[in-house]
């Protein structure tokens, strides 16, 4: 198995256990599920682990299942709520993510949150049993990195001030936190980025741990930028040296919980559109010919807009196309923006065109191999240039919200690049001034439960 890889397999499928007695056909021997005393040991570590990996999918991408848990994942909430996604239903709850109209009573969302918080329950519970009885086997530093992802994905898309309640698994009773801001989040994300690294260093397999101290490299470098700290996050991505590697979260066509959710609701069930230049200033990744972002002019139905766009990104490896969660190409934009703040766009736009002409892509049409040169234009208009390389590198793959909110934010929105709203976020008819994702109302009765604003970035 690709070591940069994780099988999404239902936990459901390994706890099935089942004996029978042919002089009784109708009579069970023995329960036919694990009963919970017989999930520890060395033995269950393998059980938690897969559930812990598959409600990770759930909750980053979603899945086919909408009827057990398959909600839409942040991934594709994140580009509904950008320009990558355009809405072409009318379900009512994604339809106002679509016009940046979130509201705390939003079921759609509130239903993406648990299941990122199902994935955190998980991670936790599996860290547990790994401390207990395997602390320096290569999948505790997974389920740390994992969790890390989990504490970057709300930071990034969720407005600040949101809670990361437990459960108790001897009461099943939740065991409420207090409520994280935005800067909390990301501290609490490289925590246990940091936590992972070191663990996959000290393994006792230390091949089979270093994609998983790799993954938490990106992650950290992900979460500096985040917090304005773009030097520290550079020389942090500029560690990671492997140009190989490309960390995927693997999908599989067994059951529609194990489907890609960003294939369901691109290709399978068409929900979504590609975005293209979304209310006159987002990137146009439908109609630019960028072997990134390739899509096919769809017909117009019932409440769709005339002309949309089909993602053909998903469409070749259908169900179990597997999504990047972190990548060498990320680190090195990574790097490429520590450039830029130094005001050196030269080696900045070498990193880009560097990784376009190792990307094995036809960049014939539409597109050119070869960035623009924009040496003489305003560091802002530099900045949008990596930004837009952003957007296409890692179309639906839960940046580009995040990549807006921080060039808001302490350093990108003074001098010398001045970000403003209008730069990034579309506007005109139809779009409100929410930012981010609201807080859910299920987070009630939480004594600490407080309504956040969703117009900061």
């Amino acid at each position: 198995m690709n070591p940069y890889k994780y099988v999404f397999a239902g936990a459901a499928a390994v706890l099935s256990l089942t004996a029978c007695d042919a002089g009784h056909p109708l009579s069970v021997k023995d329960p036919d599920v694990s009963s919970p005393s017989s999930l520890t040991g060395v033995g269950a570590l393998q059980v938690y682990r897969g559930g812990a990996e598959s409600d990770f999918n759930i909750a980053y991408v979603g899945a086919g299942d909408v009827a057990n848990g398959g909600h839409e994942g942040v991934a594709n909430f994140g580009g509904l709520f950008t320009d990558e996604l355009v809405d072409i239903e009318t379900f009512p709850t994604r339809t106002v993510m679509n016009q940046r109209d979130a509201l705390p009573a939003n079921g759609s969302l509130a239903g993406v949150f648990q299941d990122v918080g199902q994935g955190h329950n998980d991670n936790l519970r599996a860290i547990g049993q790994y401390q207990q009885f395997a602390p320096k086997a290569p999948g505790i530093a997974e389920m740390y990195a994992l969790d890390g992802y989990l504490y970057l994905l709300i930071a990034e898309h969720w407005c600040s001030g949101e809670p990361f309640s437990t459960i108790a698994v001897e009461t099943g009773q939740t065991v409420n936190s207090p409520f994280l801001t935005t800067t909390q989040m990301l501290d609490t994300a490289i925590a246990r980025f940091q936590q992972a690294e070191q663990l996959a260093a000290s393994s006792d397999t230390a091949a089979a741990a270093v994609p998983y101290g790799k993954l938490a490299l990106v992650g950290t470098a992900r979460a500096l930028l985040d917090l304005g700290q773009v030097t520290a996050a550079a020389d942090t991505a500029a560690k990671l040296t492997d140009n190989t590697f490309n960390y995927q979260v693997i999908e599989s066509v067994n059951s529609t919980r194990q489907n890609s959710g960003i294939w369901f609701y691109n290709i399978n069930f068409p929900s979504f559109g590609m975005g293209t230049q979304k209310n006159g200033n987002g990137v146009a990744f439908a109609t630019s010919g960028d072997p990134r972002t390739p899509a096919t002019l769809g017909a117009a139905a019932g409440g769709q807009p005339n002309p949309f766009y089909l993602s053909n990104v998903y469409k070749l490896g259908g169900a179990a196309t597997p999504t990047t969660l972190a990548s060498y190409t990320e680190a090195q934009l990574i790097v490429a923006e520590g450039e830029l703040f130094t005001g050196n766009y030269a080696g900045a736009l070498a990193i880009m065109n560097a990784l376009r002409a190792n990307s094995g892509l036809d960049w014939t049409g539409a597109s050119d191999a070869t960035l623009a040169n924009l040496s003489g234009s305003s560091p802002k208009a530099q900045m949008q240039q990596l930004l837009t390389e952003r957007a296409y590198w890692f179309w639906v793959t839960a940046h580009r919200l995040g990549d807006w909110r921080r060039v808001l934010r302490t350093p990108y929105n003074a001098a010398p690049f001045n970000f403003a709203t209008a730069d990034v976020y579309p506007t005109g008819n139809g779009l409100f001034n929410i930012l981010d994702f609201p807080t859910p109302l299920l987070t009630n009765p939480n004594p600490n439960y407080k309504a956040c604003d969703d117009t900061q970035p």
